[in-house]
């Protein structure tokens, strides 16, 4: 009702008072001012005025030319018939600017309305969207053997704690403590959610704040980086510049080879029939030293990559980088491999030996005094992915992890977060909860944690393996590590910054 009585109220005639002098004022202040500042009027009252005004001295001109005067009651009679007029003239002319003045209102405030009504749409839709990208996500998944496929493009339930609200990546109250994010299989040239999970990267990285970021492999698919440099710069801005520009990411990134970035996928994989029909473009020739080449760091000063190296991050952490490319069995029939096929392959005399990776890594952890060591490569030790494990990786390097302490091996090469714990007596795997418990229980770690960070793209591949496991989901995504001075933690999340799991880990006991 407020609203009606508000239009009828647009629709009152302007009062009307008599001049003093006589004349028909009908608008305070009289005179131009009658237009109510509508100027795009074509006339105006003072001009409507003087047009009677003049008429009627001239009606009595001719009457006094035609007879000598007119009488006095004739002349009042005459005069009050021009006032009339003259006020009905005056009276029409105010409908007119009254209804122009009612109708251009009318027009305003259906425009104001229509504002009001898309904004209203607008603020709601952002809403939602806000609510589905930064409290988004999947359920958490803790069964130890969920085989369930699911596919990347689908849409995922939006329930879980967002990446801005967990302590996964919230920064630490002092600065005894170092952090940093893990991913890995991501360049797609931001495809495949490497953009989405760049943006999740993004906002952990707002609040964490970390020292640095791990990349576990596959840094340029389908098979690394092309000869062409204008096409090899082309492709590393595309899968690496581009989708980790944002302000929180510009911080080292410290990567592994993985075995696309050796050439793997660009052609057939028997020996004699290897063609390069496979890549966008054939016979392009790709290499992994196109990868390694020092340009890319001169483009990009946050990017580094070697086939073997190490970095002492603090006093207490210590963390190695190995290329497990060449241990792997099934790559040695591989025609990628082959040192005149691919620049720099597996087969090729640049390339280090097996011998030569384990007693590098084995002569680096035994001088290491740090109290947190970490090991990175490509390859699964464990993994229920579609890849699965890798048992010649178990045969090599379990020993020598577990007999110099190193507390966590982060690998990718399986499109997926997985999460496997290591009993260090029995080098067998633990379930979830008995993984929990030593953890929370014992004064120093028994267990060697395994995490698979390989989702930074691609996913959707299920988990063929049965295999014990303390969590895993097929999901893009990555994960944040904390190490303090005793205790660790490793936080999971999705492409839509989800929490999906942490577990807190010991220290193990030093030797």
């Amino acid at each position: 009702m407020a609203h009606a009585n508000r239009f009828t109220r647009m629709h009152e005639p302007v009062n009307e008072a008599p001049d003093s002098s006589g004349g028909g004022g009908f608008i305070s202040g009289g005179g131009a001012q009658g237009v109510m500042n509508h100027n795009n009027l074509s006339f105006d009252v003072e001009n409507v005025g003087n047009h009677h005004e003049t008429s009627a001295a001239a009606a009595a001109a001719a009457a006094a030319d035609s007879g000598g005067g007119i009488p006095p009651q004739r002349e009042r009679v005459a005069m009050q018939a021009l006032h009339t007029e003259f006020a009905h003239q005056r009276a029409s002319t105010d409908f007119i600017i009254q209804k122009k003045a009612t109708k251009d209102r009318c027009i305003l405030l259906v425009g104001v309305g229509i504002g009001i009504f898309v904004s209203l749409i607008a603020l709601l839709i952002a809403a939602f969207v806000y609510e589905g990208v930064v409290g988004g996500g999947p359920k958490n998944n803790n069964n130890n053997n969920n085989n369930k496929k699911t596919s990347s493009s689908q849409q995922f339930s939006t329930s879980g704690t967002s990446v801005n609200s967990h302590v996964g990546c919230h920064l630490e109250p002092t600065n005894s403590h170092v952090s940093f994010l893990v991913v890995g299989d991501s360049g797609r040239m931001g495809t495949h959610n490497q953009t989405e999970v760049a943006n999740a990267m993004a906002m952990c990285a707002d609040n964490l704040r970390p020292n640095f970021i791990v990349h576990t492999g596959d840094i340029f698919y389908p098979a690394g980086l092309r000869d062409d440099v204008n096409k090899r710069n082309s492709d590393f801005a595309a899968s690496f510049t581009v989708p980790y520009n944002h302000d929180s990411l510009q911080v080292p990134w410290w990567c592994v080879l993985g075995n696309h970035d050796y050439g793997d996928g660009c052609g057939d994989s028997v020996k004699g029939e290897f063609k390069l029909d496979k890549c966008p473009e054939r016979g392009e020739g790709r290499s992994p030293l196109n990868t390694l080449s020092k340009d890319l760091r001169r483009r990009d000063k946050r990017f580094f990559v070697e086939r073997n190296y190490d970095v002492r991050v603090s006093a207490d952490v210590h963390i190695f980088f190995m290329d497990t490319n060449p241990l792997i069995d099934e790559y040695k029939l591989e025609a990628w491999g082959e040192a005149d096929v691919v620049r720099g392959g597996l087969r090729s005399s640049e390339t280090p030996t097996p011998r030569f990776i384990l007693n590098k890594l084995q002569s680096e952890l035994q001088q290491s005094n740090a109290r947190w060591k970490i090991v990175v490569a490509h390859h699964p030790m464990y993994s229920n992915g579609k890849h699965g494990e890798f048992k010649e990786l178990q045969q090599l390097l379990l020993d020598i992890l577990i007999d110099n302490n190193v507390a966590m091996w982060f690998n990718g090469h399986d499109h997926d977060l997985q999460h496997f714990a290591i009993d260090r007596s029995t080098k067998t795997l633990v379930t979830h909860d008995d993984a929990t418990n030593r953890d929370r229980t014992d004064t120093s770690s028994t267990l060697l944690h395994s995490f698979t960070s390989g989702a930074g793209s691609k996913t959707g591949r299920g988990f063929p393996g049965k295999l014990k496991s303390v969590y895993q989901m097929d999901l893009p995504g990555f994960m944040s590590v904390k190490v303090r001075d005793d205790t660790a933690s490793v936080s999971l999340f999705d492409y839509m910054g989800a929490h999906l799991h942490t577990h807190d880990l010991k220290r193990p006991a030093e030797s």
